[in-house]
């Protein structure tokens, strides 16, 4: 992995960490990750298609989602 790809997902899992409140659905998830500009569309658009549509109760929960579907 590349230092920018690192970023990447360095600021993807603050953001899970620190901007959403949870309890929160996919819906609230994408919403949020929307207005965050520093997350590629790309790695926006692969977050969407990968995570089920359910309600999480943490940031843990989210990770956990998508390292089943990796």
């Amino acid at each position: 992995m590349q230092r920018s790809e690192l970023n990447v997902v360095k600021v993807s899992l603050e953001h899970l960490k620190k901007d959403i409140t949870y309890p929160a659905t996919k819906d609230d998830i994408m919403t949020s990750c929307s207005n965050f500009k520093e997350i590629p569309t790309s790695e926006r658009d692969w977050f969407d298609r990968t995570l089920p549509d359910r309600e999480y109760g943490s940031p843990e929960e989210v990770l956990t989602a998508l390292i089943d579907k990796v």
